[in-house]
């Protein structure tokens, strides 16, 4: 059975002037398996009796089968290491 692995991702309130107040919250699961070239990104703030809710919000696909993942300490960047020597880094703002 491929092993499964997760990452969450922070989301900052954000204040009038644009500066992050102080308090953050998880709004987004990333998971990807041992051997998989997807990464699969779930919001935690879709209700449940939505339709959709069991269906990835975000899916990244790499160019090989994932190995590894590391995510920054504002959890912003997600790096991504694939079995081809590759190592791919999401801005998870930007979306690239």
């Amino acid at each position: 059975m491929p092993q499964q692995q997760a990452s969450e991702t922070t989301t900052a309130p954000t204040t009038a002037q644009g500066a992050s107040a102080s308090s953050t919250s998880t709004t987004i699961v990333a998971i990807w398996w041992t051997g998989s070239s997807h990464v699969l990104h779930y919001s935690l703030l879709r209700p449940l009796k939505d339709p959709d809710a069991g269906m990835a919000e975000l899916v990244w696909p790499m160019s090989a089968p994932i190995v590894a993942t590391a995510a920054s300490s504002c959890c912003t960047l997600l790096a991504v290491a694939v079995t081809n020597n590759d190592v791919v880094i999401w801005n998870r703002e930007s979306g690239k």
